[in-house]
């Protein structure tokens, strides 16, 4: 039932990627609009060399390697023909998917796909070429030099050399490639906006060149997009003395230095006609915007980019999540508005002017589109790998750590860090302090040596005064943890209030959460009265803040669990002290999920034998207990209206639900006639997905990548 997705601000896993594309295809014959027909198409090769990349990376499971292989192995003969090749058409476009047999070979040893990169490499080494040398883009498309091609042909040329070739061939390929790319570089480079134009007509016969240059009209952002990113990863193989490798490098630097002069300024995104930016009936281009940002960010980590290009190009990845990607229901990840062709002449008669580029058919989930956003999703995680634990301190009462006290640590966080992750460790012991985490210092990882050895402790509590005054400190004055905070996670941390309970302490709060995107992983929060207050009311874009509890202990007397934010608590033990309330949910009017509790555990001390699972703290509290363990402890009826049957209406607004819970406690046959029990079909809405994704933010969290 629970399904985790990733998540963060500025990161889409490629794992959800790769996942949510094998879920929308039965196999891969589906991708690319083919419906499961067989075709050798470039796309889907594409497609699955990313997945290769991915499962290459550990990125995600062998599902991703076996779901690929399939689809080659029904495409490739036994004599090494793939399906509808013939070497004499001298497609460029068919080189392309051949790239992923070079690991796949690798990999299962079928002597088949050595047999058709063979075969393939066949077909380049005897590709016609223009005038200038530039290979042709297909046999019926003679002279034409098409910047699409650079991506078909070049990394392949290069990568079947070094797995096959001898160090001379290798050094010839390379070499060769370099010249490709500049050759397309030079015959179609457009002075007035220092772009390069989509295709080059050597002959100057095509209808659609300009009879001067031999030019296309215009630069359609996809036809550049095949450049700077196959150029990226050519440069990556290439040896540095390569000749040609300085100028490609060169060339690549003055491309992406002028891209962002034709980005919309208000997304940072780039448009189908590239060099029509904000024309009427343009459009913001979801894979081309894609391959822009996978390159820049490859090209900084490989330091073919300068290094202060690294913000801009994470920029970049957080723009083009919040441009083009939703998620659905079940939580499954789209990039939309993907143009699904766009080419030159042909039986269309394409011409290549404004009105055509727009007119192509426009997509969500082109493979052509999602092959770059797994590469970019990718370089994103080596980046962060390199740079998100650039600062760590250790706490230790012994003196050998960094500080003395968890506060200190905290203090010496950096502000308002968007990009570098700090950790802090806490080493084993019994810190008598009372932590406040600003909301300026986010991006905080939290490690004890054990929930119940590192523990932090305070003994505040409501009725009491503040120092020097007759102020009564309240509820929310008498936390131990305060966590004002975002994107913070806790391991194996014990929080308590030792304040005691009765009629002169009131509520004493152990940690008070006012922070989005919080985690807690094998935590214990020891309290009375009001030990967890999960107060954050308004996340990002005006949405409740959300928090997640693994595996964690939760104990008190009453209401030990309380406050308006989203939580999904998974995996936890609810321990009753004394008979009363667990929950006391304030959810507010309007909001779809409030408190879910799944396969959590319900316990009692000895003599408690009358609890409650929730009462309303505001009439529309929603509180969901799934798949539960309950203990005898529960009263049959469940759930209390707090006394307040109408203020306002409460029985009739809040929303109290239960499914598939086992134990003692679990028996609805005597619950409140206001509770609900839901049908398989509702509780199957309770994923982590949708209760943690918020349409308004557009943002799918992966708690164990909290950063």
């Amino acid at each position: 039932m629970l399904t985790i997705l990733l998540a963060l601000l500025v990161a889409v896993t490629p794992a959800q990627i790769v996942s949510s594309e094998m879920t929308r295809c039965p196999d891969a014959t589906y991708m690319d609009f083919r419906e499961g027909k067989k075709v050798w198409d470039y796309a889907t090769g594409l497609e699955l060399k990313a997945f290769l990349d991915a499962y290459a990376e550990a990125a995600c499971p062998r599902a991703a390697f076996d779901y690929a292989e399939r689809w080659y192995d029904a495409m490739v003969d036994e004599d090494g023909v793939p399906f509808g090749y013939k070497v004499e058409r001298y497609n460029i476009d068919h080189i392309c998917p051949g790239r992923t047999l070079i690991p796949l070979y690798q990999a299962t040893g079928k002597e088949k796909y050595r047999k058709a990169l063979q075969l393939l490499h066949t077909q380049i080494s005897t590709q016609p070429r223009t005038v200038e040398g530039g290979y042709w883009h297909k046999g019926i498309y003679p002279h034409q030099i098409w910047l699409d091609g650079l991506y078909m042909g070049e990394p392949f040329l290069v990568e079947y050399a070094a797995a096959f070739g001898t160090e001379a061939q290798f050094r010839e390929a390379c070499a060769e490639s370099m010249q490709q790319f500049l050759t397309a570089a030079k015959v179609t480079f457009d002075p007035e906006t220092g772009l390069l134009r989509h295709a080059y007509d050597a002959s100057r016969q095509m209808f659609w060149c300009h009879p001067d240059t031999g030019q296309s009209a215009h630069c359609w952002a996809r036809a550049l997009g095949w450049y700077c990113m196959s150029a990226v990863e050519v440069l990556e193989t290439v040896p540095e003395d390569t000749p040609g490798r300085e100028a490609l490098v060169a060339e690549l630097r003055r491309i992406i230095g002028v891209l962002p002069q034709f980005a919309d300024k208000k997304s940072g995104m780039w448009y189908q006609v590239l060099d029509q930016p904000g024309r009427k009936g343009n459009y913001l281009e979801a894979s081309a915007s894609a391959m822009f940002t996978y390159a820049l960010l490859k090209g900084v980590r490989l330091g073919i980019l300068d290094a202060s290009l690294e913000e801009y190009a994470r920029s970049c990845w957080e723009n083009l999540l919040k441009t083009f990607v939703t998620f659905d229901k079940a939580g499954l990840v789209s990039l939309n508005r993907c143009c699904t062709v766009g080419g030159l002449g042909g039986k269309a008669m394409r011409k290549g002017d404004f009105a055509y580029y727009i007119s192509e058919p426009v997509k969500s989930n082109d493979p052509k589109g999602i092959g770059p956003f797994i590469w970019a999703a990718l370089e994103m995680e080596r980046l962060g790998t390199e740079t998100r634990y650039a600062h760590s301190y250790t706490v230790a009462q012994d003196g050998s750590g960094d500080f003395l006290t968890v506060q200190e640590a905290v203090n010496a966080c950096p502000d308002y860090s968007h990009k570098v992750i700090t950790t802090i460790y806490i080493k084993a012991g019994l810190y008598r302090e009372c932590v406040t985490i600003p909301h300026t210092k986010f991006r905080l990882h939290f490690i004890g040596e054990g929930a119940e050895k590192t523990v932090i402790s305070w003994n505040k509590y409501a009725r009491g005064c503040w120092p020097g005054t007759e102020d009564k400190i309240g509820t929310s004055g008498s936390a131990s943890v305060y966590i004002h905070s975002s994107y913070v996670t806790f391991e194996d941390i014990g929080f308590e209030n030792t304040a005691g309970e009765g009629e002169a302490i009131g509520q004493a709060v152990a940690v008070f959460t006012d922070g989005d995107f919080l985690y807690f992983k094998r935590c214990r929060f020891i309290g009375n009265q009001d030990t967890l207050y999960t107060y954050g009311k308004y996340g990002k874009h005006g949405g409740v803040k959300r928090n997640y509890y693994l595996d964690c202990y939760i104990e008190g007397t009453t209401d030990f669990i309380f406050g308006p934010s989203v939580c999904w608590f998974e995996r936890c033990t609810l321990h009753s002290k004394k008979n009363s309330y667990i929950t006391a949910a304030s959810t507010f009017p309007g909001q779809k999920w409030g408190y879910v509790f799944h396969r959590c555990t319900l316990t009692a001390a000895p003599g408690v034998d009358a609890c409650y699972l929730g009462r309303p703290w505001g009439a529309f509290a929603r509180t969901v207990f799934l798949e539960c363990e309950m203990g005898a402890h529960i009263r049959p009826e469940g759930w209390r209206n707090w006394n307040k049957p109408d203020k306002p209406n409460t029985e009739a607004n809040c929303y109290y639900a239960e499914w598939g819970n086992t134990g003692p406690g679990a028996s609805t046959a005597r619950r409140v006639w206001w509770a609900r029990q839901l049908t398989d079909e509702q509780a199957a809405e309770y994923t982590f997905a949708n209760v943690m994704y918020q349409p308004q933010d557009g943002i799918v969290w992966d708690p164990e990548n909290n950063f």
